[in-house]
């Protein structure tokens, strides 16, 4: 099923997949729908529940992003949210979500396939995954409601890997960097492991390992370099201006104090109040109080778990720490 690009109004791009060595937008109708949960695929989930949305899907060329990106182009990003991973963007994303004026994704899937785009199939250049970036932004980035002026974005927590590609097709979006002490992020990824931090699922490449050490190192070891490499360059990035840094430890408070205005979010005493509010949820889990667990994990973290952060993530830790510190 293929559609043009004038018949989209009310759809979603959810998913990029591979046909003849092209890309194709799988598109989902999501007239009416808030994107309010935790995450992206969340919010398709409950959109899917509503048979007609499961039934009647989209399929169009990657071209008709683009017909659709000049026809009716969405908003602009208004900040990046990078992380790694179990330290607190999740918070961040919920707060910002429950604004009037702000458009907030998290994690949404479309922008994975686009990043991952060369994976797929090696001979597409840079500048076409610019190009498919640009148009699945302005496609993700359609006003849900009239007062919707600030569109979010949190990506997945590799994608800091990719940040030269993203920085090219929006050279002007404030970007924000959320860390947290790994060996609390490691302890969590032990009980739970996300997707980045199970051998296989990405190139061991990307974070300086061989796919024969990708396979023998240790779960702990495995989640200490998955984090090494994305702090790394993180820091990289950080000390050449491209990111503002946010600890774990300053939130909630960081997102009235600096992530809004970093992203050119009105916040008054009204919208502190609807802030403060969330807070008090557990972000992945709104019907449940948030309770802090950093004292838990760091009581739960074997000698292995602190030997491998310690030989790995240590000292970049500790140089994030130091800029963040010297910059605030």
């Amino acid at each position: 099923m293929t559609a043009p690009a004038h018949s989209l109004q009310g759809w979603t791009p959810i998913a990029v997949k591979w046909v003849d060595r092209r890309p194709l937008i799988r598109w989902c109708f999501t007239e009416g729908i808030e994107f309010t949960d935790p995450f992206f695929d969340q919010t398709i989930d409950r959109c899917l529940l509503d048979p007609f949305r499961l039934l009647f899907w989209r399929e169009s060329d990657i071209g008709s992003l683009g017909e659709l990106a000049g026809a009716s182009p969405g908003l602009e990003p208004a900040g990046f949210i990078f992380h790694v991973s179990r330290c607190g963007s999740t918070l961040l994303t919920q707060m910002l979500a429950r604004l009037t004026t702000s458009l907030v994704m998290s994690e949404p899937g479309p922008i994975d396939g686009v990043l991952r785009a060369q994976m797929s199939q090696p001979g597409i250049t840079d500048g076409e995954v610019v190009d498919w970036l640009r148009w699945m932004v302005s496609a993700l980035g359609q006003r849900r409601r009239g007062a919707q002026a600030h569109f979010v974005i949190k990506l997945d927590a590799w994608a800091i890997l990719f940040f030269r590609l993203i920085r090219t097709a929006f050279p002007d979006t404030a970007c924000v960097f959320v860390y947290r002490d790994p060996v609390e992020v490691v302890v969590s990824h032990l009980g739970h492991r996300g997707y980045h931090m199970i051998p296989g699922t990405l190139p061991p490449a990307w974070f300086g390992l061989s796919p024969q050490q990708a396979y023998s190192v240790s779960a702990e070891g495995y989640c200490a370099a998955v984090l090494a490499a994305l702090c790394n360059s993180a820091l990289h990035l950080a000390r050449e201006g491209h990111l503002t840094l946010i600890q774990y430890s300053t939130l909630p408070e960081a997102v009235p104090d600096s992530v809004a205005a970093l992203f050119g979010i009105d916040v008054g005493p009204s919208e502190r109040a609807v802030l403060a509010g969330v807070a008090q949820r557990n972000a992945k889990n709104p019907a449940v109080p948030f309770v802090a667990d950093a004292l838990d994990k760091r009581r739960r973290a074997t000698s292995e778990v602190r030997a491998a952060v310690e030989a790995q993530v240590g000292p970049v830790y500790e140089s994030l720490e130091t800029l963040r510190l010297d910059r605030s």
